[in-house]
């Protein structure tokens, strides 16, 4: 009984998506029979005859939502291929392709089959960068100050200029975090904002079904190049998991309350970009005494990042055709909190692997309170 009523609140989202997939991306596309199965070999399957999109049950069970969605458009663009344009070809050639462009699909949805864990997450030069970049800030907590100090800077280069040797053709891609919560808390949204400033990504918010729990939940999605957004995802798990640990050093020195946490964590945040800001304005600026290898690094860097934006764009456009902004807060920046926090950003190094969980409170500033 239990199965049975899951199922059909499955299949009600499935609607909803279908629904909305057509708004978003202006399609006049009829709703056709939508059913969850067990498929065998397929994810899913489009019947054009009996005008039936199945998709298979263990998919709703063991992946994500935003997979789910991919499934969907895959069999909708066979459905564009068949009833819009009056095409009786089901393969994936020519004809699907361009329906897969109408519905914004990803390229992993394209030629998604067997293990879509894989499919979508599979060994990128992108998760190569990345891995490298936790490697080097790892070694950044070395007792030996010298060798902390050229791993710390061979990380932060990396992260400032991996963008400047890739192909500006490379695939985009996308990551959702998804903390399954209700609303955003601005702390999160800052997080996000920087991101979008400082790590070459785009950062939108919206909704995102949940199967098991059978309701809505708010998310983040990051959009950008495979490798950067693997970076943004790194620095954003590192920021989001290490501002409580400095809380907590923070309100323990100071006994405050913890209805004060989110006003330090947003002074943290803005402290953070500052800094960002001041070493992202030095890492540009050209002098007299600037070599014409600085020159033409600083030129080839801004080039890059005009074709990457506009590619980018693009992209963004592509996945969320109808896209709503949102603002967040930024606290009560005249308070006492407020100012610690803004210090202790301007401070905050990374200097551990950034997908790792466990920390050292001690070890991640330098604490002059």
């Amino acid at each position: 009984m239990e199965k049975h009523r899951f199922i059909r609140f499955w299949t009600q989202a499935l609607y909803r998506e279908f629904d909305d997939i057509c708004y978003q991306y202006r399609l006049q596309l009829r709703q056709p029979l939508i059913e969850i199965v067990d498929l065998n070999k397929n994810w899913g399957q489009w019947n054009p005859e009996l005008r039936v999109i199945s998709l298979a049950q263990k998919l709703i069970s063991e992946y994500t939502w935003d997979t789910v969605i991919e499934i969907l458009k895959h069999e909708m663009a066979h459905q564009i291929v068949n009833e819009m344009w009056g095409i009786e070809l089901n393969d994936h050639g020519e004809f699907f392709r361009k329906a897969a462009d109408k519905v914004g699909l990803s390229q992993w949805g394209r030629r998604a089959s067997g293990d879509l864990h894989k499919e979508k997450n599979g060994q990128t030069k992108g998760s190569r960068v990345a891995d490298l970049v936790g490697k080097l800030l790892k070694l950044a907590k070395s007792e030996n100050e010298n060798e902390a100090s050229l791993a710390l800077k061979k990380a932060q280069d990396l992260i400032n200029t991996h963008g400047i040797s890739e192909n500006p053709e490379e695939e985009f891609t996308y990551h959702i975090i998804n903390h399954h919560q209700k609303r955003i808390p601005s702390y999160q949204s800052a997080i996000a904002s920087i991101l979008m400033e400082h790590f070459s990504v785009e950062v939108i918010t919206g909704h995102l079904y949940h199967s098991k729990n059978n309701c809505d939940y708010r998310i983040l999605e990051i959009l950008g190049g495979e490798e950067q957004v693997e970076i943004a995802h790194y620095i954003y798990d590192y920021l989001y998991n290490n501002l409580p640990i400095l809380w907590e050093h923070y309100r323990k020195q100071h006994k405050r309350q913890g209805k004060a946490k989110m006003t330090y964590y947003l002074g943290v945040l803005a402290g953070l970009r500052s800094k960002l800001r001041q070493e992202a304005h030095q890492e540009t600026k050209i002098t007299k005494k600037s070599s014409s290898e600085q020159k033409a690094l600083v030129m080839a860097k801004e080039q890059w990042l005009t074709r990457y934006k506009e590619k980018l764009e693009h992209y963004r456009n592509f996945r969320h055709p109808r896209l709503q902004t949102r603002s967040y807060s930024t606290g009560d920046r005249n308070s006492e909190t407020y100012s610690a926090g803004y210090q202790d950003g301007s401070q905050l190094h990374l200097n551990r692997g950034i997908k790792e969980t466990k920390f050292e409170p001690q070890k991640l500033i330098n604490q002059p309170r």
